[in-house]
């Protein structure tokens, strides 16, 4: 009997190590929507505020009860993809070609007070430092010092280049290293963790990392080729990208080891040992991409008939689902934003037409 209760305790101590946060973890429930009166792109959180943009604008959102939020303030500037925020103020990245800097040390009264036009129509913004990165549909990244917040100056290109045939290698990393200034990738995304910058090509698909030690002038450190990537996030504490495959059969979560990439050379998903593809159950064409603040979860949302999906990475070599729920149709074409993101264990959704969604995860940030 003695024997038998042993093995039981090892038996369980062994599942436990395996799918221990996954049997720990959950449910995934809705808890509330709030209506925004226009398809909603994007989310990012600051203190107790939820800043939304929409196909209008920014909206200020009050989420210090996650149960309960409160719409505060709203300002008009166009259709917006991307949406960063920093201090006392937000960089949205409008698609009439330029970056807007709002004031919302007021969140009844959000004040764009810095404007600057841009060469391409800005799918999505990061800011580091002094420097905001605006991802260019065109295949272009801008840098935009904004040391002064109401003069902002554009004062970097970096082109992106799109290829998938790896006999085009050679000739684009050349490109590459030599920082050239335009570009043709579909760029669809842009983020910064730590020093370590990654944007996206959605054509054929590819990441492009950048270290951004000094913001201002980032640095080339490789490429992996992985279909239609529509976003893309870093982990650098964990030495892992990841990626949100957006058309067809190549709908799911990629992965790569950020130390596999090099300058002079590109991994590619179906030639690496140590990449991983989680298939979706769904065709994504469009969506979002957001790792929790412990680095155990993955949250990624996406399709026509949207899902939000819980990834447990907390094991490399076992990541896998945990859950995913329709969040309903939120109309938004090809290529476009469902933006999230995460506190403790409340998720935000930027959900189109269906408002800002908030959803329960118990133990996503244990």
């Amino acid at each position: 009997m003695r024997k038998l209760r042993v093995l039981l305790a090892i038996s369980f101590m062994v599942l436990m190590g395996v799918h221990g946060s996954a049997l720990a973890a959950g449910p995934l429930t809705h808890v509330t929507t709030v209506p925004l009166g226009a398809k909603a792109h994007d989310v990012v959180l600051q203190d107790d505020f939820a800043y939304v943009v929409t196909d209008l604008g920014l909206t200020i959102v009050d989420v210090s009860n996650p149960a309960a939020p409160v719409v505060r303030g709203s300002v008009s500037t166009g259709k917006t993809q991307g949406v960063a925020v920093k201090g006392s103020y937000v960089y949205v990245a409008s698609q009439t070609k330029d970056l807007r800097i709002i004031d919302i040390s007021d969140p009844d009264a959000p004040t764009i007070i810095g404007f600057e036009v841009l060469p391409g129509q800005t799918w999505d913004v990061a800011v580091k430092d002094n420097i905001v990165y605006a991802a260019s549909f065109g295949g272009e990244l801008y840098l935009i010092n904004i040391s002064n917040p109401q003069d902002p100056i554009l004062v970097k290109r970096i082109g992106l280049l799109k290829w998938s045939n790896p006999g085009a290698d050679a000739l684009n990393l050349e490109k590459l290293n030599n920082y050239v200034t335009s570009g043709n990738a579909l760029t669809t995304g842009v983020s910064v963790t730590g020093n370590a910058l990654v944007t996206v090509d959605w054509g054929y698909g590819r990441l492009y990392y950048y270290d951004v030690a000094n913001a201002a002038n980032p640095i080339f450190r490789g490429t992996h080729y992985a279909p239609f990537l529509l976003k893309a996030e870093a982990d650098p504490v964990n030495d892992v990208a990841y990626m949100l495959g957006a058309y067809g059969k190549f709908s799911g979560l990629f992965t790569v080891p950020i130390s596999a990439m090099g300058s002079t050379y590109s991994t590619r998903y179906d030639q690496c040992p140590s990449c991983d593809f989680l298939p979706a159950n769904h065709v994504i064409g469009q969506g979002g991409l957001a790792v929790s603040t412990n680095g155990k979860y993955v949250l990624y949302v996406g399709g026509g008939k949207a899902q939000l999906h819980v990834v447990d990475v907390s094991i490399p070599a076992d990541r896998h689902e945990i859950v995913s729920v329709s969040i309903g149709e939120p109309q938004v074409g090809l290529a476009e934003t469902i933006g999230l993101t995460s506190r403790g264990d409340y998720i935000y959704v930027a959900g189109g037409a269906t408002g800002l969604q908030v959803y329960l995860f118990s133990g996503l940030s244990d």
